[in-house]
């Protein structure tokens, strides 16, 4: 598997990302609490609401966290605000911005009263418990996020090596694998373990207003995403470049495949990492504007990934300019 030299023609370049920043105006802070991905219901199977501990003579007690129990609603909603303050509404020097404290705190009181709900014997304290905490931190930025308006706010936060490409694939597999169209693929094969790869490969290289593409495979491409309070890193599965329609603005489109075909290997369900690069990664880098413009489709049958990535090109083709 190799980039060529005589197809650098379909050369792709992608930044690298290690997560994103809102640049918020103080007046500005709202949310968004209707996504399913902003919601937390807390029961538990997401957290104990008691602890069983014996010691080698075989005595065991019970221990509940009776102080989280005794916690009120207000002074859970005090701690998750802070919280969310230290973690991500800083200023570009790192310092923390205390004046938003009362916007963030009266989103943390919406999102515990509409968001959050609380089954089998559950209570608001339970929400300060560290992995849950950090859950509930990640739930309540996406409410933000997901306001339309917040897109001309995000901005990524990059990598120390800030830009990868298609130049430095160079691997050699025993999968099988399928020779790439010399005109729309810097590299050479495409390996096919499941079938679902040939198939979105046959449609890149057949669709009209794809001038390159390539299988995000030893790219080095990836995207930063959080669940369950931890950060990882998923692969999605194509880039794609779209033919310039004559604005030198050059669009690329990420396009991941979802379907029971495909095996997942990244922690979470598909619906947080689709989420992540459709509201988080693709705004962000688009507002940065570096990278031209960049869209992201999922496809959820394989067998029918013509249509969904035809339209998701039409709509990147449509879109002229970049955020500023």
């Amino acid at each position: 598997m190799r980039a060529l030299p005589e197809r650098a023609a379909a050369r792709i370049v992608f930044p690298r990302l290690i997560g994103y920043r809102l640049e918020m105006p103080d007046p500005d802070l709202t949310a968004d609490f209707s996504s399913p991905q902003c919601r937390l219901p807390v029961t538990t199977d997401l957290v104990p609401t008691q602890v069983h501990v014996s010691d080698i003579t075989g005595y065991t007690e019970t221990m509940y966290p009776e102080f989280l129990k005794r916690m009120r609603t207000q002074e859970v909603a005090y701690r998750l605000a802070h919280r969310l303050l230290e973690r991500e509404y800083r200023d570009e020097l790192g310092n923390p911005r205390p004046w938003l404290y009362p916007k963030v705190l009266g989103i943390v009181k919406r999102w515990i009263r509409e968001a959050v709900t609380f089954g089998g014997g559950t209570y608001p304290g339970l929400l300060l418990l560290h992995d849950v905490t950090e859950r509930s931190v990640e739930k309540i930025t996406h409410a933000i996020v997901a306001a339309d308006e917040r897109a001309e706010r995000l901005l990524p936060v990059f990598d120390a090596d800030r830009e990868g490409s298609t130049d430095w694939v160079d691997f050699d597999t025993t999968r099988p694998a399928h020779v790439t169209d010399s005109a729309r693929c810097h590299v050479s094969h495409v390996v096919v373990d499941s079938g679902w790869e040939l198939t979105v490969s046959t449609v890149l290289e057949d669709l009209p207003g794809v001038a390159a593409y390539v299988k995000n495979d030893h790219l080095g491409f990836t995207i930063p995403y959080t669940y369950e309070g931890r950060g990882f890193r998923y692969v999605p599965d194509f880039l794609a470049r779209l033919a310039d329609p004559g604005d030198g603005l050059v669009r690329t489109l990420l396009i991941e495949v979802s379907g029971g075909a495909k095996k997942h290997h990244s922690p979470g369900p598909v619906s947080e990492k689709a989420d992540t690069a459709r509201h988080l990664w693709v705004p962000a880098v688009n507002r940065h504007g570096q990278w031209g413009r960049w869209g992201f489709v999922e496809v959820g049958d394989p067998a029918s990934a013509r249509t969904p990535i035809a339209q998701a090109c039409a709509e990147l083709a449509g879109s002229a300019t970049v955020l500023a």
